[in-house]
């Protein structure tokens, strides 16, 4: 979800990125007493393992895998990249934070082993919105942004019916960080832009790929089931007439551009 919601955004974004679609592991995350066991499981040893390739994103048309062991990237091999990793840092954060930093132009090699065979790939990046969409482990339902990213929680996630749902929250709390919102005036600027969110982020989810009708029913659900009792707070206006004006929201022109936003949207900050 964080693949297809942020390249919807990468348009709207001040600092887009280089997007491949890789994730990736290391067996220094794991604490040392369970390293044997990730290795049994995961076969995760010593070197940094891609764990998630987004479908239809540039390493998964070009062929890349879970579990691919990787070995270099842009010619660079992995010992060389880690050396320059910040001080604390995990090894498969910063990957991900290096491959972001790649041109947009040219394309990436990328060189990994499988199984006892070494293959190299081509990759071309796609623009990405520069501004990640997290989960944390929470049991509440609850959505926020810090101005650096948007972060839904695992109980939105368990509670969700579908992924269009839950790309209902995350489309809503990134066009907060798109827009620039960190500390409201009053009362009216807050309601504004939550309305504001609201639009932005059903453009998103759809652009996205989400289906329209299954998120606007995850709207109503949380209406009935009085789930998200915090998208009805007196900050956030009522659920009711929110979702009234989804409904009556015109479909939005994909791939989204600046001059795509919903009418009346304030420009980002």
């Amino acid at each position: 979800m964080d693949w297809r919601i942020r390249q919807a955004a990468a348009a709207l974004c001040r600092a887009p990125v280089a997007g491949f679609g890789l994730s990736f592991d290391d067996i220094e995350a794991y604490p040392e007493g369970e390293r044997a066991m990730v290795t049994r499981v995961l076969r995760l040893r010593d070197v940094p393992q891609i764990s998630f390739v987004a479908t239809g994103s540039p390493a998964d048309r070009a062929g890349l895998k879970p579990g691919d062991e990787v070995l270099a990237m842009g010619g660079i091999t992995i010992d060389r990249i880690a050396q320059d990793a910040p001080k604390g840092s995990p090894l498969y954060d910063w990957l991900a934070v290096w491959m972001a930093r790649a041109p947009l132009g040219p394309a990436m090699k990328v060189t990994v082993r499988r199984g006892s065979a070494e293959i190299s790939y081509i990759l071309t990046a796609q623009p990405l919105c520069g501004l990640p969409v997290v989960m944390e482990v929470n049991p509440g339902f609850q959505g926020w942004s810090d101005g650096t990213r948007a972060v839904v929680t695992s109980g939105v996630i368990e509670r969700s019916q579908s992924d269009d749902e839950i790309a209902m929250f995350a489309g809503h709390e990134l066009a907060h960080v798109l827009n620039g919102d960190v500390k409201a005036s009053g009362l009216r600027e807050r309601l504004q832009w939550e309305n504001d969110a609201d639009l932005l982020g059903m453009n998103l989810a759809i652009c996205a790929g989400y289906d329209r009708k299954a998120v606007l029913a995850g709207w109503r659900r949380s209406d009935d089931k009085n789930f998200f009792r915090w998208l009805g707070d007196p900050t956030h206006g009522s659920l009711k007439t929110r979702i009234r004006t989804l409904e009556a929201m015109p479909a939005p022109p994909c791939p989204l551009a600046p001059a795509s936003r919903p009418a009346g949207l304030r420009s980002a900050s």
